[in-house]
């Protein structure tokens, strides 16, 4: 399963190529549950709670949209949990 794509976005003043990041969703999503996150909480931390393992945060930023290079969850939001 891919991740990530890197986009190209332009050259920086010292004349360096600027990439952007972005999350990659390649399967239909099905749901676990759902979890309200508190103000600023790190999708790591949500990813242990539900998964025992944080290096799953970016299954529920593709889950919830959240595919700018967030890792904080907006403030009150309720996430969407989808199984592995």
């Amino acid at each position: 399963m891919v991740k990530y794509q890197e986009l190209k976005i332009r050259k920086s003043r010292l004349g360096k190529t600027v990439y952007a990041t972005r999350l990659l969703s390649d399967k239909p999503v099905r749901i676990l549950t759902t979890y309200t996150a508190i103000a600023y909480e790190r999708l790591d931390n949500v990813a242990y709670k539900f998964y025992g393992d944080p290096k799953y945060w970016y299954v529920i930023a593709r889950a919830n949209n959240l595919s700018n290079g967030v890792f904080h969850a907006p403030p009150g939001i309720t996430l969407i949990i989808p199984e592995l």
